[in-house]
């Protein structure tokens, strides 16, 4: 948050004060995040290892990611590992940006169970993917992200992020699908809460 956008809140960790008067809170309700302060040269380890990677995943919303690249980027990764396809898209080496809640409602966009393993993946169900991959992120970026229910995640200018009105499946066990009508299910995958319609998205 930046300047007056935000009064200090209890998941602010840390206030940075500027010359110019101008102040930036680092807020993090989850945790999730870390800060690493170095001194800056073109040898420091951070801007090295960013530099010298060469397992970066590929960012579904880059001009010039094609669905192609994408679905075969998941093939390539079922070439490698058996893990749930939902596991498998939290791995950012994989694609760039995937967050749990993302990955929930991409599977239900493409209508591909979240225990499917990423090896058994077809052709079909990678593309399916990969397209939904693109539309959904690029319909976050456009509501500008999922703001948690109490206002504790908030846009940089103070504004909440509008995608939680267009969420299909993610923390709604219980309530019905949007599709079918059937009860959304909660399943625990690679430690993370997942949701999914057991009958829109079934294992083949």
């Amino acid at each position: 948050f930046l300047d007056g956008a935000a009064a200090e809140r209890g998941h602010d960790h840390l206030t940075l004060f500027f010359a110019s008067g101008r102040r930036l809170w680092y807020s993090d309700p989850r945790r999730f995040g870390r800060m690493e302060i170095y001194p800056y040269t073109d040898t420091d380890p951070l801007t090295a290892e960013l530099r010298d990677r060469k397992d970066w995943g590929l960012d579904p919303l880059a001009p010039k990611t094609t669905v192609r690249a994408l679905a075969q980027r998941l093939r390539d990764a079922g070439r490698r590992s058996r893990r749930p396809i939902k596991a498998a898209l939290l791995d950012q080496r994989l694609f760039f940006g995937t967050g749990n809640y993302l990955a929930s409602e991409i599977l239900f966009a493409a209508r591909v169970h979240p225990q499917v393993p990423i090896n058994t993946l077809s052709a079909e169900q990678a593309t399916a993917i990969a397209t939904a991959a693109r539309q959904v992120m690029k319909n976050a970026c456009a509501r500008g992200g999922n703001s948690i229910d109490n206002g504790t995640f908030l846009r940089p200018d103070g504004s909440t992020g509008r995608m939680a009105f267009a969420i299909q499946v993610y923390d709604k066990a219980g309530k019905p699908c949007p599709v079918c009508g059937h009860a959304i299910e909660r399943r625990v995958i690679a430690g993370r809460s997942t949701f999914y319609c057991p009958v829109c998205q079934v294992i083949h």
